[in-house]
């Protein structure tokens, strides 16, 4: 019977089922990880998260990250869970900084200083292109930054961009949820520009070197934050003049505040990696068969993130 450590952790309040792989002798089909995915992230039926992530040994870095969400399609990327799984390697292979292999390229990771009033990580996201075709999206134009998109809307421009999960950033004066879902609904149904769906994000500039972000992911909806988008936003806004010469730029979401350090191709993630629970779970390749043991709560964690979010949303209250 296959017996694999989990841990329950957010980023931002973007919660995932983190699964230790790295002690696990098994075959790289023995498990379905797309049912997987959809079982254990049911929120009514069993766990619940907004999906898994699976932390393996790695032949080329210090461990690899696979990311499944919670409708069971495998991502390119996720900055939200990259710093959790940040935590987790550098906690279990007691370094600070280690390279982590993901779908697409191999990942700075490292833990920061203790004093800060939650538990912090910076990852690397990248890479990050501006080429409309490696979202992808169906166009003649070989890139789209700041551009109106009819099919859209009329009174807003989009910028499209890869980081590498697919993201059209729009910068809004308002957030008017009702409207942006219908917007970002449009393009995460059968349409001829984006065949596999996009995210989109509403960003609404708050000062020189702030921003609030809203994402739609797609395949879920309206979520409490999106690593990869955030990480987008920021350095779209950058580029556009946004921010001046401010390259660290603070970002709200529903879920907290992170940092964001844009560089030329690439952007420095830094936020929170929070853990609820520890345990374990077995029978994971039979079907609603999955068994769990809980081992530990953190309940100090979860206190001190409420704490946080809080004082985020207070001080998000006074700015907006």
């Amino acid at each position: 019977m296959m017996s694999i450590t989990v841990v329950k952790c957010h980023g931002s309040g973007n919660d995932f089922l983190l699964l230790d792989m790295m002690d696990v002798e098994m075959t790289y089909d023995s498990v379905n990880w797309s049912a997987c995915a959809k079982q254990l992230c049911n929120r009514s039926e069993s766990l619940g998260a907004d999906g898994i992530l699976l932390v393996e040994n790695s032949a080329i870095a210090d461990a690899r990250m696979r990311v499944f969400n919670a409708d069971g399609s495998e991502a390119s990327m996720c900055g939200n869970g990259l710093r959790c799984v940040a935590r987790f390697t550098t906690e279990k292979l007691k370094r600070h900084h280690l390279m982590i292999e993901t779908k697409h390229s191999i990942l700075a990771v490292g833990k920061r200083p203790d004093d800060q009033a939650i538990l912090q990580f910076a990852v690397e996201i990248s890479p990050i292109s501006f080429r409309p075709s490696d979202l992808p999206m169906n166009t003649v134009l070989t890139e789209i930054i700041d551009c109106q998109l009819p099919f859209l809307a009329e009174d807003l421009t989009f910028t499209a961009v890869a980081s590498p999960n697919p993201h059209l950033i729009t910068v809004v004066d308002t957030i008017d949820t009702a409207r942006q879902d219908s917007i970002a609904r449009r393009v995460n149904q059968q349409n001829p520009w984006f065949p596999d769906g996009v995210n989109v994000s509403f960003v609404q500039l708050i000062g020189l070197g702030e921003i609030f972000v809203q994402t739609y992911e797609r395949g879920v909806g309206f979520t409490n934050a999106c690593g990869t988008a955030m990480s987008a936003a920021s350095l779209v806004t950058y580029r556009l003049g946004k921010h001046g010469d401010q390259k660290q730029i603070k970002v709200y979401n529903p879920g907290g505040q992170v940092t964001c350090i844009v560089q030329e191709d690439a952007v420095e993630l830094i936020g929170n990696a929070t853990y609820e629970y520890t345990g374990r779970i077995s029978h994971l390749h039979e079907e609603n068969a999955c068994l769990f043991e809980l081992h530990e709560e953190y309940s100090d964690e979860i206190a001190k993130y409420q704490q946080f979010q809080q004082a985020v949303s207070m001080k998000l209250g006074r700015m907006m």
